[in-house]
């Protein structure tokens, strides 16, 4: 089910008064049944952003139309996977009120942190050094000197690192009403998960790349 204009602009203004850790954020969400699913709607914003990134990281990952269409279909299925796996998580730990809350917060969430991780991926392979010979290394080092982000621009992706760190924390603490340890514990959690996921995903691109050879993109 598709939400109005007005209530996705509402629910996007909810997303970002939690980016600001503004404790009564969770108030512009639709907590309801309805609204959980509504919530899915938040993909036609985030899929697209989260498809580049995949790319932009996975330097070593041919841009052919196979693959595009599998990366943004592993998006899309762990849209759908990651909530079946926590919805057992919170059965365990007892938070199976504050489920439906909890994902409607992620998803909509996703739209500006997907945002913030975007310039994160455009600039990380500027820190990343080639694993070629050491001769190699070194002459990358002496002729591209000019070329490396200075240590202002380090700074400052590390900080926006730490920040969604929080950020993420902050959203699991007040969606399912938990401390901020137990919020960190479920984004560990949370990354095991995304992990796993992303470890399959990258088995299953590999086959597929193997017996099809790509398609090559337009």
């Amino acid at each position: 089910m598709r939400p109005s204009s007005g209530e996705v602009a509402t629910a996007l203004y909810g997303a970002w008064r939690l980016m600001r850790f503004d404790s009564k954020a969770m108030s512009y969400f639709d907590k309801s049944v309805d609204g959980f699913w509504k919530s899915f709607y938040a993909a036609v914003f985030w899929i697209p952003l989260m498809t580049i990134v995949s790319f932009v990281l996975a330097r070593d990952l041919p841009v052919t139309l196979l693959n595009i269409f599998s990366v943004a279909m592993n998006n899309v299925a762990y849209l759908f996977v990651f909530p079946l796996v926590f919805l057992g998580i919170c059965n365990v730990m007892g938070w199976r009120k504050n489920f439906i809350a909890c994902i409607v917060a992620l998803n909509w969430t996703r739209v500006c942190y997907i945002s913030l991780l975007l310039p994160i991926s455009l600039i990380l392979p500027m820190f990343l050094v080639s694993t070629g010979d050491n001769s190699s290394i070194e002459l990358m080092s002496s002729a591209n000197t000019a070329e490396r982000p200075s240590a202002g621009l380090m700074l400052f992706v590390l900080a926006l690192a730490v920040y969604l760190l929080a950020f993420e924390v902050f959203i699991y603490s007040r969606s399912l009403e938990i401390s901020i340890p137990a919020g960190f514990g479920v984004v560990i959690v949370e990354l095991v998960i995304a992990l796993i996921w992303s470890l399959v995903h990258s088995i299953i691109v590999s086959v597929t790349s193997g017996l099809g050879g790509g398609v090559p993109a337009t």
